[in-house]
């Protein structure tokens, strides 16, 4: 992300309406479609979006796309050709098994063999030569030369189980069965081009959640619900309305200029769904 686009998101973010306090359910509706809960099939921006919900990385990045610690509580470089993670101790995947440094090796040799999907995560796995466990809370990765980006390529790649995911096709993690992660929260159903459900996993490691259900819908295009618009194009009241969405990320509903952005002047509805999780700005509008 370049720097004016990060400074564009951080205006976007901070002209937002407030999150409501009380709702206890959530409903998301997106424009990007998403196409697999299999969080290695595809790198696109709607699906990471998506399988964020069951997945954890070992890093984080922080506001200013720095890394944080996640999974891995800690990393260092200790040889010009190794990188170590130290793993929390506290991590659960949602079936109650542990989160070890063997799913860190797994997930690593899973992206780099897998033969499926447009797949695109390989790109962080290709520098890692070896991986190497050294205790189940620590791992290793060597690489054939120095790779001062690995922590920030880890920050990209969702963590799996080897106990779920060892034989484990696309197909498996769509239908739930290999969908368990060690995320915020766990899926309950998945239609695909339509929806995702999830609940809150109470025991995640990282801060309770607001939500104990979130519900993502996919809206395909404006087009395809305009020709029912009963109130004259208003699409942030036709989604409301006819999705019953609680908020959308992604749909061509609101454009806004820059000095807009700038001075703060983004509009927020009132009544009729929670909260404006994104705005879609024109490419135009944006200097990368």
């Amino acid at each position: 992300m370049s720097r004016s686009a990060a400074r564009l998101a951080a205006l976007l973010s901070a002209s937002l309406c407030a999150l409501p306090a009380a709702a206890a359910e959530v409903t998301i509706a997106v424009g990007g479609a998403f196409t697999s809960l299999d969080p290695h099939y595809h790198n696109l921006t709607p699906n990471s979006a998506l399988t964020q919900h069951i997945f954890d990385r070992l890093v984080n990045p922080d506001a200013n796309l720095r890394p944080e610690p996640a999974l891995a509580r800690s990393w260092a470089a200790v040889a010009p050709n190794v990188w170590e993670f130290r793993l929390r101790d506290d991590v659960r995947f949602h079936d109650g098994t542990p989160f070890t440094a063997d799913d860190v090796a797994f997930t690593i040799a899973r992206v780099s063999e897998l033969r499926t999907g447009p797949g695109g995560y390989a790109l962080y796995t290709r520098p890692v030569r070896e991986v190497v466990v050294v205790d189940p809370h620590t791992v290793r990765l060597v690489t054939a030369a120095p790779a001062p980006l690995i922590p920030a390529f880890m920050a990209a790649l969702p963590m799996v189980g080897r106990r779920n995911g060892e034989g484990a096709a696309t197909a498996d993690y769509n239908s739930g069965r290999a969908a368990v992660g060690t995320g915020p929260y766990r899926l309950v159903s998945y239609t695909a081009g339509d929806r995702a459900v999830f609940e809150r996993n109470a025991q995640w490691w990282g801060a309770a959640q607001p939500w104990s259900r979130v519900t993502v819908r996919l809206i395909a295009n404006d087009a395809e619900t305009s020709k029912n618009d009963p109130i004259g194009g208003n699409k942030s009241r036709l989604v409301a309305t006819y999705f019953q969405v609680d908020a959308f990320q992604g749909i061509a509903m609101a454009t806004v200029s820059r000095k807009q952005l700038e001075r703060g002047d983004v509009p927020c509805w009132d009544g009729d769904f929670d909260f404006v999780l994104r705005f879609r700005i024109h490419a135009d509008l944006l200097v990368m």
